[in-house]
């Protein structure tokens, strides 16, 4: 009986700042620089590093991580380890619980700023989470009351692979009585749509032509 494995990627050579070496080597590195002596005397021998690279490399692959969360745990790392983490430790830190209440209080607070285009979030699950939620009920929802639903989408969002960031707020016209609009933006929206009319309107298909 044969047994075939998956390619995993983490332990394929690319080029990071300047030489030739698999992620996993490359985190090596970084967790040796930042645990000089401690982090090297964890392995004895060559078989060792390599059985390291490995373990580590199928456990990244099983918890979807991506660069951005090692980067991430990476940095956790010099605040809250002051010797090497444990696999399951440097997992925890590449994706960090969010304080479910400090969450719902900044989801409040910047989507109120959205408004205006001023809105900046800690972290992209919070945004998506804000968006399931709803921003008419972030809008009048207690703390007490939202807890339970909020701090639900929350942790689904931070389980979540592969959140795209929050995308740039896009003006809109207001609801006829519902306020009034910049000029300026007003004109230039109309602009843009009597583009893109013209532009399609001169693209004639070849069965309606005369």
């Amino acid at each position: 009986m044969s047994l075939t494995c998956q390619r995993n990627t983490w332990l394929d050579a690319r080029h990071i700042r300047g030489r030739l070496m698999s992620p996993m080597d490359h985190l090596f590195n970084r967790l040796d620089g930042m645990y000089p002596n401690r982090w090297r005397a964890s392995f004895p021998s060559e078989a060792s590093i390599v059985n390291w690279r490995e373990a580590w490399a199928d456990a990244f692959v099983d918890a979807q991580l991506t660069p951005q969360h090692i980067a991430v745990g990476i940095r956790a790392c010099a605040r809250l380890f002051d010797w090497p983490p444990s696999i399951t430790e440097f997992i925890r830190a590449c994706s960090p619980q969010l304080d479910a209440e400090a969450a719902f209080t900044e989801a409040c607070t910047q989507m109120r700023l959205r408004d205006d285009g001023r809105d900046k979030w800690s972290h992209k699950a919070v945004y998506w989470a804000a968006v399931d939620f709803g921003t008419w009920d972030l809008r009048n929802s207690s703390w007490s009351a939202a807890k339970t639903r909020w701090s639900r989408i929350l942790a689904e969002k931070m389980s979540t692979p592969n959140l795209p960031e929050p995308p740039p707020r896009r003006d809109a016209l207001p609801a006829p009585g519902q306020g009034s609009a910049d000029p300026q933006k007003v004109r230039q929206l109309i602009a843009d749509l009597k583009a893109k009319l013209a532009g399609k309107a001169e693209i004639v298909p070849e069965s309606v032509k005369p």
